[in-house]
């Protein structure tokens, strides 16, 4: 017969329960702390004092996470435009194709994409903490996205009045991808 360990003892299960209830509690405290400073509020040490310091910490981590879905957003929308670009069949214009740049350009000349402006649109997203894309992949499909070859259907899709400078506008983007590409090795 096996001979138990009697030496040995084991949590018994209303502890695990009592830590559990313990870590939500802890967890709804400090929710509850973030939407106080959310709401302007200043949060107390246990002597009632200001805590100046924690609420600072609160009011920072909330200013970056709002900077990150800034950042996402436009990333996101940037995204989406060009999916419903492609899956359309409209005819287009030069302010329809989805720019890699923070605001649209104001014109129809190439001057607005420059390899500071694009590379900081590109790379924005890439600084948040859930990133999981590196800038060596955000490149190569951002080349794939806008090689010549590869956007012809898109150009065939661009009214008359717009072709040239849309053809300028892939040309210059694509030119600034290959520098970021060949800065990157």
């Amino acid at each position: 017969p096996e001979k138990r360990d009697e030496t040995r003892s084991e949590k018994p299960p209303h502890d695990e329960e009592r830590i559990n209830r313990l870590h939500k509690e802890r967890e709804q405290i400090e929710m509850s702390e973030i939407e106080w400073v959310r709401g302007g509020g200043v949060l107390r040490d246990a002597q009632g004092r200001r805590d100046k310091a924690r609420t600072e910490r609160i009011r920072a981590e909330l200013k970056l996470q709002e900077e990150e879905k800034i950042k996402m957003g436009r990333w996101k929308e940037y995204d989406d435009r060009w999916k419903a670009l492609v899956a359309s069949d409209k005819a287009l214009a030069f302010a329809d194709i989805p720019w890699p740049l923070r605001t649209a350009p104001s014109s129809r000349g190439t001057d607005a994409f420059t390899l500071s402006a694009i590379s900081e649109f590109l790379f924005e997203s890439l600084s948040v903490r859930s990133n999981t894309v590196t800038k060596k992949s955000r490149i190569r499909s951002s080349i794939l996205r806008w090689h010549p070859d590869k956007s012809s259907s898109v150009v065939g899709r661009v009214v008359a009045d717009d072709v040239d400078a849309v053809r300028e506008g892939i040309h210059a983007v694509f030119h600034c991808l290959k520098r970021l590409q060949e800065d990157e090795r």
